[in-house]
């Protein structure tokens, strides 16, 4: 097998060339327990999730009727844009996304009363800090009560608060086998997070306990004797403290004494170091559905291609998870009951509008080819078909 132990993502895999790389095996990050430290000290995996987060935060919420048409001032929206006393629409939907997609879940509370069919407040429950209490009863089970008893938020070492399974929007990214709690992307991002965190040390390694950056020696002509503990610390202060490049420093060092120079800085260049952090960015941008056009990481881009991989963000990855994000609230609310439905809506962004100008343009030269077709003595059905538009 491709992998020792048992413990299958915080066991290092066994490589067969390891002679090539002498006794040492490939050292993988831990991720259970650690997203939190893992999302905020890795720079390319927060930069790409907080941008997800954000072109999310774009669309608005809209609160439709059975016809698809808008509800004006309903109290689902008001409830989605001030969702509690310390936080915006904004920033919960910000922190959902984030903690679902560094978890695996997102499990929010919606705080209701008895009477009303609106929930007072929602918040989001640290996934790190949740235990679910479960029934042992899940495959035959039709009621949501009879698989999970509670959701436990361990507040400190003494202090709990308990949630029923109905106060709770439990958001998850599927695993194989648990249809209860999700599991974190970051497991299946394990190599290479490890990889760019590497590089990161390595450079910061060479870059501030490289030492010295040459030696100054004797040329080793012949009768040249070694230089004496006095010559040596002459030269070092005459060096460096007369000779630089900041202003009133002399750039030439001009010695009577034959000496040599011998660099010592590593090839960092040859390491191929942030080639390596680039290539492994590369799997969280395919795992997040964003594309390197949007960053700059990205030293080709152009105007075109930034706004090719700026509409299949939202088309390919932002809408379809909004559209998940929102049937969550629709079940929660009981809105699907009513054929009523709360949607983010992306409509109003420019780049998603372009396709519409470009659509109403096409259908616009169609219809006149259509009249002057008909005009000209085809019969209407066989005009439709031929320039293919449908009949009204």
């Amino acid at each position: 097998t491709l992998f020792r132990g048992r413990n299958l993502f915080t066991r290092t895999p066994y490589l067969h060339f390891s002679h090539l790389i002498g006794d040492k095996e490939p050292q993988y990050i831990t991720i259970d327990n650690n997203e939190e430290h893992i999302f905020e000290t890795t720079p390319q995996l927060q930069i790409v999730l907080n941008r997800a987060a954000n072109m999310l935060t774009t669309g608005v919420y809209k609160h439709l009727n059975s016809n698809g048409d808008e509800i004006e001032n309903s109290p689902y929206v008001d409830l989605l844009y001030n969702p509690n006393p310390n936080m915006t629409g904004e920033e919960h939907l910000i922190q959902n996304y984030l903690q679902k997609n560094v978890y695996g879940n997102s499990i929010e509370y919606a705080f209701k009363t008895t009477l009303a069919d609106v929930p007072k407040m929602l918040r989001n429950l640290p996934p790190s800090r949740i235990t679910v209490n479960k029934t042992g009863k899940i495959w035959k089970q039709t009621d949501l009560e009879r698989i999970i008893t509670s959701y436990i938020l361990d507040r400190d070492m003494d202090s709990q608060d308990s949630f029923k399974p109905s106060e709770i929007v439990h958001r998850r990214i599927m695993g194989l086998n648990d249809p209860i709690m999700g599991k974190s992307p970051l497991l299946g991002l394990q190599m290479p997070i490890s990889n760019i965190r590497a590089a990161y040390g390595f450079s910061n390694v060479v870059l501030t306990e490289m030492g010295a950056i040459g030696i100054l020696s004797n040329d080793g002509s012949q009768g040249q004797q070694p230089f004496s503990e006095k010559e040596r610390k002459r030269i070092h202060d005459t060096y460096t403290k007369n000779h630089g490049v900041e202003e009133g420093k002399r750039k030439l060092y001009i010695t009577n004494t034959r000496v040599k120079y011998q660099a010592m800085s590593y090839p960092t260049k040859d390491m191929m170091v942030f080639e390596t952090v680039d290539n492994n960015t590369q799997a969280i941008l395919d795992r997040y559905g964003l594309s390197k056009y949007l960053f700059s990481m990205s030293g080709d881009s152009t105007f075109t291609n930034y706004r090719e991989a700026l509409k299949s963000a939202y088309q390919d990855t932002i809408i379809p998870y909004a559209d998940n994000h929102c049937a969550a609230y629709n079940k929660l609310f009981k809105l699907e009951e009513k054929g009523e439905s709360i949607i983010l809506d992306y409509s109003h962004l420019p780049i998603l509008q372009a396709d519409k100008v470009k659509e109403s343009q096409v259908v616009e030269r169609k219809s006149r080819a259509f009249e002057i077709l008909v005009r000209g003595g085809m019969s209407a059905d066989e005009a439709l078909e031929m320039v293919s538009l449908e009949r009204k």
